[in-house]
């Protein structure tokens, strides 16, 4: 009796590892274009391999100066589960430091 031995082949997965990108740090500033901050800090969270919603506003809150650390740290030390995640924390982030404006405006000032 012939008998035939099967073998799995193994599968090899390429890690990536991580990339250390940096953030400038937002100020809340009038002449900062906070949507260029996202498109930076939206690369470092890919790059870093950020994952996890909570780790990922950290980040993105170790990234403020100014008026706009204190705002985010007294939001939340006033409520501390204040944002449930990063598109979150973004959107409350426009509420504070972008004036209202026109599509085309926030397009032509990125």
């Amino acid at each position: 009796m012939n008998s035939h031995r099967q073998s799995a082949t193994p599968v090899t997965t390429m890690r990536v590892a991580p990339l250390k990108l940096d953030v400038s740090p937002y100020r809340g500033g009038e002449n900062e274009p906070l949507a260029r901050w996202f498109v930076e800090l939206d690369a470092a969270i890919t790059a870093r391999q950020l994952r996890d919603p909570i780790q990922q506003v950290l980040f993105a809150m170790s990234k403020l100066a100014g008026r706009a650390k204190s705002w985010a740290y007294g939001k939340r030390l006033a409520e501390p589960h204040c944002f449930y995640d990063l598109d979150d924390f973004k959107r409350e982030l426009k509420k504070a430091f972008e004036p209202p404006q026109s599509e085309f405006r926030a397009r032509a000032e990125f």
